[in-house]
């Protein structure tokens, strides 16, 4: 970590050794006169290519009017055609009526006098001239001069109509109107084609002029791109080396400072350490590793935002004492959280800007467990200290009932040695459930096999499996080894075929309270009743000194096959606690 720190302070990363990029960029050169002229040339072209662009658009407009009026008259000397047309098809109608007057030949004059009136109607409608609507009125009065006529005919009899006939004058009048008609649309037609010419070729010449300011400019600008171009090339390669430079500088302090922050994450999180930094109104703008929370969540908050009242009215004040003074301190405190006390070591150090203090850094670290640890360790040397005075009590009130009965001193030695091993398998199952007792059928078994491990086979255990408290266990793994020396001696495990019977229960007594009944029942498979020393160390654990330990009776049964030892005392499950609290250990 020292070496990887040490780097932050070399002189190779200090901004000398940054490239300045602002040097290779070139400065504003002096303006010559090509590229003054060059850009004036570019000036002018850009302003003749827009007035050209502006005065083409007029153009655009007055060429389509031009060609729209001439599309107009195109289309009225069209017209005037079909209209001519159909005033020749009546006039020859109207002459075969004059050389046969028939019938039939009048119809056809009727029909041809529709043909014109409808090929009137469709020049009035194609045409919004003046003049052609004026000519079309004078048509209809020389047409209706025929209608009449047609009229008269159609109702006088063959002889008067042999007297009546068409007037070839009255058709010439219809043929000078269209005449007129004809040389309007010629006259409109010729005027807007003029119009269009000259349009087009001042387009042509606009264009032209365009094209030529776009060479112009487009030339013009290629030059000033090229010399632009020139030197930037030379400044790009320049800024190039330059960049190179500056990442492989980057890319080293990188990788370096990715190996400190790796190693400072791996640091943290190893050592339950929180580190964070809040301003002198206590916001946090950093934060790593939190106990509450989501980093990201945290950052903008003050610790009452987000920690438990305990624990933010201990900080704040301590907070505020090192901002006020200045001078960094550590403080140790605890609160608690769902009834678990916490404790929690914190350095505060502040941050200081041209001697003024703008900030805060802190470490805050967990040593809840270390102080469980002290906590415990303390608890277990006094338990310890207190169970090796009962367990020295207790082995000298062994060894003084021993040598009171014991003929020898190998008697004396093997009972006793065989008693304290049977004390230190009780003691071993309770240290190993962290002084809370023991299982009731693992201490039953361990007495056991602690007499002559073979003996399992021949007992039978049908009591449910109970938690007892280190007292209980204590006594009745004492009465369990007495009970099993003695079969082995003189009872059931004596004879080949000898078995015991061990059973428990828990029942409400008379005045409804919980009891704990056990019993030891022998049987060797003969009617031979066995003689009980009434004046033995084993009798008088088992009928005096157990039962009062565990505030009960009990009685030994000298019966058919073997012993029976009962045993009734007043019951209360053991209260187990979490292994980090210590304080049951003071109970």
């Amino acid at each position: 970590m020292t070496d990887q720190t040490s780097h932050w302070s070399d002189a190779n990363w200090s901004a000398k050794a940054v490239p300045d990029l602002s040097a290779t960029f070139p400065a504003r050169t002096k303006a010559t006169i090509p590229s003054l002229l060059l850009e004036w040339l570019v000036a002018f072209a850009a302003s003749l290519l827009l007035a050209s662009t502006l005065y083409g658009y007029f153009l655009i407009v007055q060429h389509n009017t031009a060609f729209k009026r001439f599309s107009d008259a195109e289309t009225v000397k069209t017209q005037t055609l079909e209209l001519t047309r159909a005033i020749i098809a009546l006039d020859h109608a109207e002459r075969r009526f004059n050389a046969t007057s028939l019938q039939d030949e009048l119809d056809d004059v009727q029909q041809m006098m529709h043909g014109v009136r409808l090929a009137m109607f469709k020049t009035l409608d194609l045409s919004p001239s003046n003049e052609v609507h004026l000519a079309l009125g004078r048509l209809s009065d020389g047409l209706e001069e025929h209608r009449r006529l047609l009229l008269t005919l159609l109702q006088a009899d063959n002889a008067a109509r042999q007297q009546s006939q068409f007037s070839e004058t009255s058709t010439a009048r219809l043929f000078g109107t269209v005449a007129d008609i004809s040389s309007y649309a010629v006259e409109q037609s010729t005027r807007a084609e003029a119009e269009f010419n000259e349009t087009s070729v001042i387009m042509y010449w606009v264009v032209g002029s365009a094209d030529l300011a776009l060479l112009l400019g487009g030339s013009a600008l290629f030059a000033l791109h090229r010399r632009r171009v020139q030197r930037l090339a030379k400044s790009q390669k320049s800024l190039f080396d330059n960049n190179r430079t500056l990442r492989a500088a980057i890319e080293d302090r990188t990788t370096r400072l990715g190996q400190v922050e790796a190693m400072f994450k791996s640091s943290l999180a190893a050592s339950n350490m929180t580190m964070f930094i809040q301003n002198t109104d206590l916001v946090v703008s950093w934060i790593h590793n939190p106990k509450f929370g989501d980093g990201e969540t945290l950052i903008g908050k003050r610790d009452q935002d987000f920690m438990p009242p305990d624990a933010w009215r201990q900080t704040v004040k301590f907070k505020h004492e090192v901002i006020n003074s200045g001078i960094g301190q550590h403080l140790e405190y605890s609160y608690c959280v769902d009834g678990r006390a916490i404790h929690k070591w914190l350095q505060i150090d502040p941050i200081l800007e041209a001697g003024r203090v703008i900030g805060i850094i802190g470490v805050a670290v967990d040593v809840t467990a270390r102080r469980q640890r002290e906590s415990k360790i303390e608890a277990l040397a006094a338990e310890l200290a207190h169970r090796n005075q009962n367990l020295i009590a207790v082995i000298s009130a062994i060894a003084r009932q021993m040598l009171n009965t014991s003929d020898t001193l190998n008697e004396f030695e093997d009972r006793f040695i065989t008693r304290l091993y049977s004390i230190a398998r009780s003691f071993e199952l309770i240290v190993e459930e962290d002084w809370q007792g023991a299982p009731l059928h693992e201490l039953v078994r361990a007495q056991i096999i602690a007499v002559d491990k073979t003996l399992l086979d021949r007992v039978k255990i049908s009591g449910k499996n109970i938690f007892v408290s280190p007292k209980f266990a204590e006594s009745i793994g004492a009465a369990i080894h007495e009970l099993a020396q003695n079969a082995l001696a003189y009872g059931a495990f004596a004879a080949p075929t000898g078995k015991v019977l061990i059973d428990w229960w828990i029942d409400a007594d008379v005045i409804n309270q919980k009891t704990l009944s056990f019993i030891w029942t022998e049987s060797d498979g003969s009617d031979t009743i066995p003689s009980i020393d009434h004046q033995g160390y084993g009798l008088n654990v088992l009928e005096k000194v157990v039962p009062n330990a565990l505030n009960g009776s009990a009685f030994v049964v000298a019966q058919h096959g073997g012993l029976k030892w009962r045993m009734r005392c007043a019951w209360k499950e053991p209260a187990l606690q979490n292994v980090e609290d210590v304080s049951y250990l003071h109970a």
